[in-house]
């Protein structure tokens, strides 16, 4: 395994060492309740992503010189690639929501939130959950789960907000947040 680390690049090894430092920085600042930091783990998973990419990239190249096949290796960049563009997508979708702006909302008026985290607050969207939408001549419906990072004076969390609107409904409405 060190013969293969020792092959990347020393930029490759870079990123990949930060993208471990920062999710085991996110993982362990939640264990200890340490509020500094928490977006590390969000992106420390994305830094990981990248250097995936960068790393089947290089390994591609050593293929090609050693004359070996790497056509898996070219399908694992494809989907890594993929990932990365769905999840830049899907965040530039959700931060420019209704469901968004309602989730923020209801966080900044929650008592249980403003209780626990203080004010003000700061919402960092973490890449994960989703939006969905259906729109009729009766008018727009939909779902949205949204993973976000909530800071307060008092501290930080991490929290799943389930947005919905009904047909009918002008605005989105939480539904819950956990």
């Amino acid at each position: 395994m060190l013969k293969k680390w020792n092959l990347l690049s020393i930029y490759t090894r870079a990123v990949l060492t930060t993208a471990a430092a920062l999710i085991g920085y996110g993982y362990l600042c939640r264990g200890l309740h340490l509020y500094f930091f928490w977006e590390s783990l969000p992106i420390g998973w994305e830094v990981l992503l990248a250097g995936g990419i960068l790393a089947l990239l290089e390994i591609i190249k050593i293929r090609k010189r050693e004359g070996s096949k790497a056509t898996p290796l070219k399908i694992g960049v494809g989907l890594l690639c993929f990932v990365a563009v769905i999840q830049l997508v899907m965040s530039i979708a959700i931060l420019n929501s209704d469901s968004w702006i309602a989730a923020k909302e209801h966080l900044r008026n929650d008592k249980w939130v403003v209780t626990t985290l203080g004010g003000p607050q700061t919402f960092v969207l973490m890449p994960a959950g989703g939006i969905s939408t259906s729109t009729s001549a009766a008018g727009t419906e939909g779902s949205a789960e949204i993973h976000v990072i909530v800071k307060g004076t008092n501290g930080m969390m991490d929290l799943v907000v389930l947005v919905e609107k009904q047909l009918g409904d002008k605005k989105w409405k939480v539904v819950s947040s956990k």
